[in-house]
């Protein structure tokens, strides 16, 4: 009997075709840095010849800021609030010279930058620091978005402490397109309504001190930026206009006369003043001068001091 055929081992089906692995993306080639030649460099003398003085004036409403600050020698003026448009000059009784259609940080920035537009005048006024710092935090909510991507309308709703932190850099950028002005030899008066703030003291008990009306932290706040300290430092002189002699009596009412002067160096540190030239100056008796006469609106005894080459050459 015939044996049957034997089974047929059956045939694998083939492997499924392996994909190729992607082709890796060429990178780009890094960007090959420009080279540099150093700058030379030579040692000469640090005088800022030829440049125009940093100055910060401060007071309370009403002072007088506007009035003397129309005495500089030949001013233009950038209103950053309105208070100047009802001051006459002293002396010719004319409206004060003005830059129109300022209304905004950026048209303020604009105009410090336009070329030719100050030509005519040997002092920049910005009337006040105080409103553009309002300025400038319109212009921060507007610009900067929150880490989160959305915009903000307060400073308050970037979270604590950066809002201001986020002020502090937009100020500053009002200092730095001032800077090419002094360079030119332009005088910059800027000037702020006071305020008082409590000043932190390591060594004893915190203390308030009048000052220009800008942003400042509390002293136990943990931040570091402050507005205020930014242009007090950035500025040559730091001057401020109160009454001659206010004096608070027993009873911690006010009394004096209303006679002005302009503070130029610190008597007591109730308040903020400083002077790079005018520090020295002393009296016929050898006493060092602390304040300059202000008694009138036509007094222009500061800018003489600050400016003997304007009115002795």
């Amino acid at each position: 009997m015939a044996l049957p055929p034997a089974p047929q081992k059956s045939t694998p089906p083939p492997p499924p075709p392996r994909k190729a692995p992607p082709k890796a993306k060429a990178q780009p080639a890094a960007p090959t840095k420009a080279s540099r030649t150093p700058k030379s460099f030579k040692v000469g003398s640090w005088t800022g010849e030829g440049e125009g003085h940093k100055v910060v004036l401060y007071g309370a409403s009403g002072r007088g800021k506007t009035t003397l600050a129309s005495l500089l020698p030949n001013p233009v003026f950038i209103g950053a609030d309105d208070g100047g448009r009802k001051i006459r000059h002293a002396g010719t009784g004319e409206p004060l010279p003005f830059i129109e259609g300022v209304e905004n940080f950026d048209d303020l920035r604009d105009a410090l930058a336009s070329p030719g537009l100050f030509d005519n005048y040997s002092d920049v006024v910005i009337d006040s620091i105080t409103a553009v710092e309002v300025w400038a935090a319109d212009w921060t909510c507007e610009n900067i978005a929150h880490e989160k991507g959305h915009k903000v309308a307060r400073l308050v709703d970037y979270g604590y402490c950066k809002g201001y932190e986020h002020l502090y850099d937009t100020m500053r950028l009002v200092q730095q397109s001032l800077d090419p002005l002094c360079r030119s030899g332009k005088n910059v008066v800027l000037l702020a309504q006071q305020a008082a703030v409590v000043i932190a003291n390591a060594g004893g008990t915190n203390y308030l001190e009048d000052g220009p009306k800008l942003y400042h932290p509390g002293p136990d706040s943990k931040q570091t930026f402050s507005c205020r300290q930014s242009l007090c430092e950035w500025a040559d002189h730091v001057f401020r206009i109160d009454f001659n002699n206010r004096t608070v009596d027993a009873d911690k009412k006010a009394k004096g006369d209303t006679t002005r002067a302009v503070f130029i160096t610190p008597e007591n540190p109730s308040y903020f003043v400083k002077s790079r030239t005018l520090g020295n100056m002393k009296d016929e008796a050898g006493d060092p001068i602390t304040r300059v006469s202000f008694a009138d609106p036509s007094d222009d005894t500061l800018w003489r001091f600050l400016l003997p080459e304007k009115y002795n050459g």
